[in-house]
């Protein structure tokens, strides 16, 4: 090779990785471009990617954890390990992640572990966090779902049911000028117009507080018209469930959220989801199946062996339907063939198919067919 050659060679390598990197640098630059908007706007669109539930412990000190009018210190992280003990001593040897709070009282403990002579109370807690992704795909970001704004209690089974069907919506995360806290609202897309966010924070407050003052007054009234205080009793009753009513459908769609800056990255082995889908059961899920199973067009190579197993070859997996005795095609092949509009699939080399990350919350339905890894789902192209 002559020098020239060698020469162009290289201004031709490093044209190549001038490209790349240029490629690369780009890809980042609008990745911090979706950073910056989704976290210094009042109220940023999103799209609700995941929910996932974890465990873990909270602990606190024992002695100042049963003292009346004094605030208990307590410290918690997302872990996998049963052994309340060892939670501790990794806290405390800097070996996870933890956060620090201080609350009125500690109640509920499940249970007590002594650590560098000291007793702590400690409590396993369950975790919803759901990850939050910009408009482009280019940035997203993980948050905890503290609560859901309505009066009634909810359980950590009821607000998984809420938001995990609201997976593959898009929405807005932010804070409304009437709370300090942080929201997701997968009800709708909001802007940041400030006008426009007092406007709809005074009307809320104008609805909530009209309801209340007319429940109390009303009630006065009644009392006093009637002389009954069952009456009386009854009428504020009415006026608190219709308050309910209505803060439920003004805040229906509504997550409370917060950042997990004390978590970087979260433990697989502290992920319960499953266990908790199972403990919901499916109820709930039918509704929002399609939104959040996502498929994709793709192209399958097909293939009939000699005692009629059928396969099917995408790109991400293999699916094998597996001839019955006698070379007798399966019950799925047979679904999979009437999909198809009874193609004969020895007279064809590809099919179009569709194609989705297998997810276990959603149960398959007839014409979804699992690949032998378990990690995808097919159906034919059309349905």
């Amino acid at each position: 090779m002559t020098r020239q050659e060698e020469t162009q060679k290289e201004d031709h390598k490093m044209g190549d990785m001038q490209e790349r990197s240029s490629e690369d640098f780009e890809s980042l630059m609008l990745k911090r471009r979706a950073k910056e908007t989704l976290e210094d706007s009042n109220w940023s669109e999103v799209k609700l990617k995941d929910v996932q539930v974890y465990s873990g412990y909270e602990f606190a000190d024992a002695q100042v954890a049963r003292k009346k009018n004094t605030d208990a210190t307590v410290r918690g992280t997302i872990s996998g390990l049963e052994n309340a003990e060892d939670v501790l001593k990794q806290i405390d040897q800097g070996g996870t992640q933890s956060y620090k709070t201080r609350i009125p009282r500690f109640s509920h403990a499940d249970g007590a572990v002594v650590h560098n002579g000291r007793k702590y109370l400690y409590r396993q807690r369950r975790w919803i966090v759901i990850t939050v992704e910009s408009p482009d795909g280019t940035y997203s970001e993980d948050y905890v779902v503290t609560r859901t704004p309505k009066f009634e209690d909810n359980s950590l089974g009821d607000v998984y049911k809420q938001v995990v069907n609201d997976v593959g919506k898009s929405g807005s995360i932010g804070s409304p000028p009437d709370s300090k806290r942080e929201y997701l609202r997968t009800d709708r897309i909001l802007n940041s117009d400030s006008s426009n966010m007092i406007v709809e924070s005074i009307l809320r407050l104008g609805i909530m507080g009209t309801s209340i003052l007319t429940g109390f007054f009303g009630a006065m009234a009644v009392m006093a018209a009637t002389g009954s205080l069952l009456i009386g009793t009854l009428f504020l009753a009415t006026v608190v469930f219709t308050a309910s009513f209505l803060q439920h459908k003004m805040y229906e769609g509504w997550f409370e959220v917060a950042p997990i800056d004390w978590m970087d990255e979260i433990p697989e082995s502290a992920q319960i989801t499953n266990q908790i889908s199972k403990e919901i059961g499916s109820e709930g899920f039918e509704s929002s199946r399609e939104t959040r199973m996502e498929f994709m067009n793709s192209e399958a190579d097909v293939q009939v062996e000699e005692d009629g197993t059928l396969k099917i070859q995408t790109p991400m997996s293999k699916w094998v339907f597996e001839s019955d005795e006698g070379g007798i095609p399966s019950d799925k092949a047979k679904q999979l063939y009437d999909s198809y509009g009874g193609i004969n699939f020895s007279d064809t080399e590809t099919i179009p198919v569709q194609i989705a990350k297998n997810d276990e919350r959603v149960p398959l339905e007839e014409n979804y067919f699992e690949s032998e890894d378990g990690e995808w789902v097919l159906k034919a192209d059309g349905i």
